[in-house]
């Protein structure tokens, strides 16, 4: 699974390449930001974003996800 975040300010996504990802609406001492939590090779890691700096999501499709050997 790839996912890619576009920021504010940057041309070029953010990209987060893993076993699983979730994105999370999380809001701390009254700020919104969106948790990025990827998982790979069994451990997980988890990365804020403030939803100011996002201008988009996008989920990109693996062309060999089907393909397990």
């Amino acid at each position: 699974m790839e996912i890619h975040i576009y920021l504010k300010g940057k041309n070029e996504p953010t990209i987060f390449n893993a076993e699983r990802i979730d994105i999370l609406d999380i809001n701390i001492e009254g700020r919104d930001y969106k948790q990025i939590r990827y998982f790979r090779k069994g451990v997980s890691k988890s990365q804020y974003i403030s939803v100011d700096l996002i201008k988009r999501i996008k989920e990109v499709k693996n062309k060999n996800a089907g393909d397990k050997h």
